[in-house]
C-alpha cells in the first residue's frame, strides 16, 4: 500500500507531504480538547462537544479502523504578506476551488485504486467533516508539531496546507524523516500578539467565540458589537496568525491573483440580486457562509470603515 500511495503523491502536486500510522487507543491533546469545550471556546459549534469521546479515542470512530493516512494538500493560493490596501480580505484556503471538493475527490479516488488491489480493504476517508483529530494525528505520525496558534506546522510548508486522509482496517506505517510530537516555536508568540482579537490563548487553543475566522463564517445570527469589532477587515476567514509565523516566511507570496473582489466597491455590486453571487459561490469554500452570511459580514466592514472615517459617528447604534 505504500509504494501504492507514494506513486499517487508523486503525481499530485497539491499534496506537500504525506505519512501513515497506527491509531493509538486514546489521543495525546485530549485533555486539551477536552478542556476547551469545557470553557466554551468550540462556541456553538456543538457538533464538536457531541463527538467529543469519537475524536478522543479514535478506534471508535469505526469498529474496524487500525490506521489512519494523512495527506498535507496545499492552499490554492500562498499566504499573502499583509496589504493594508485591501478593504477586503479573504483568507488564502477560499481562494480557489473548495478544498472539500478537490481533496475528497483525490482521496476517493485514492481509495478506490487501493479497494480494487485489495478487495477485502475497508476505509473511511475524512476531510474536515468526520470526527478524527487529524492535527494531532499528523503530530503522532511526525509532520509536525501543534503550533501556538493551533494549526499544524510542518518544517518546510509551515502551515499553508488543509489536512485529509482516511482510516482503514490494515496496519500501516510509513517512516517518519521527523520526531513525533518535537516543536519548534520556542519563545516566539508572534501568533498570539498578532490576533486581532486575542482569540488565542497561551495553551495553543483558540476561543472560537473570538476568532475572526469563527465570527466569519461559522457564526449564524447578528453580531453583537464586540463581534463586530473582531472583523478586523475580513469578510471571510482570516490569515493573520499564519502570516506572522516565522514557519511561513519562506513562502509568503508579496502578491497574489484575487480569485475574490478586495474592494468595498466590487463587493457592494456582487452582493446585489442578479449580480451573479450564487453561481460565484457554487464549489467554493464561500458557500459556507452563503448569500445572507458574507452580506451581513460585508456589512459590519461597511459600517466600521464609515466609523473609522468619522469617529464621531453613532452608526453602529443605528
Amino acid at each position: 500500500m505504500i509504494s501504492q500511495i507514494e506513486a499517487w503523491v508523486a503525481q499530485e502536486p497539491r499534496v506537500l507531504d504525506w505519512a501513515a500510522l497506527n491509531l493509538p487507543d486514546i489521543m495525546p491533546g485530549a485533555e486539551r480538547l477536552r478542556k476547551s469545550i469545557a470553557e466554551g471556546f468550540h462556541a456553538d459549534m456543538q457538533w464538536l462537544a457531541d463527538t467529543l469521546e469519537l475524536r478522543i479515542h479514535p478506534r471508535t470512530v469505526r469498529s474496524c479502523a487500525q490506521s489512519a493516512v494523512l495527506f498535507l494538500w496545499s492552499y490554492p493560493q500562498p499566504l499573502r504578506k499583509l496589504d493594508d490596501s485591501a478593504e477586503v480580505n479573504i483568507a488564502a484556503f477560499a481562494q480557489g476551488e473548495d478544498y472539500h471538493r478537490t481533496l475528497s475527490i483525490w482521496i476517493k479516488d485514492v481509495v478506490n485504486q487501493l479497494i480494487v488491489a485489495d478487495p477485502t480493504l475497508e476505509v473511511q476517508g475524512f476531510v474536515d467533516a468526520f470526527p478524527v483529530m487529524e492535527r494531532e494525528l499528523a503530530v503522532l505520525a511526525g509532520l509536525g508539531w501543534i503550533g501556538k496558534n493551533s494549526l499544524l506546522l510542518h518544517r518546510k510548508h509551515g502551515s499553508a496546507f488543509v489536512i485529509g486522509g482516511f482510516l482503514c482496517n490494515r496496519e500501516v506505517i510509513k517512516p517518519s524523516l521527523h520526531t513525533p510530537r518535537q516543536e519548534f516555536c520556542g519563545t516566539c508568540r508572534r501568533c498570539i500578539d498578532a490576533c486581532p482579537s486575542a482569540a488565542i490563548t497561551d495553551e495553543r487553543s483558540v476561543d472560537a467565540r473570538k476568532c475572526t475566522s469563527y465570527l466569519t463564517i461559522e457564526k449564524r445570527g447578528e453580531f453583537s458589537d464586540q463581534e463586530s469589532q473582531n472583523l478586523s477587515g475580513w469578510i471571510f476567514g482570516c490569515d493573520i496568525c499564519q502570516v506572522v509565523c516565522p514557519w511561513n516566511a519562506r513562502t509568503l507570496a508579496e502578491t497574489t491573483t484575487p480569485f475574490w473582489p478586495t474592494t468595498m466597491n466590487e463587493w457592494d455590486h456582487l452582493l446585489q440580486p442578479g449580480n451573479g453571487l450564487r453561481a460565484k459561490l457554487k464549489g467554493t469554500a464561500l458557500d459556507r457562509a452563503g448569500r445572507k452570511g458574507l452580506a451581513r459580514n460585508f456589512q459590519t466592514l461597511c459600517v466600521q470603515k464609515k466609523t473609522s472615517e468619522n469617529p464621531r459617528s453613532n452608526i453602529i447604534n443605528q
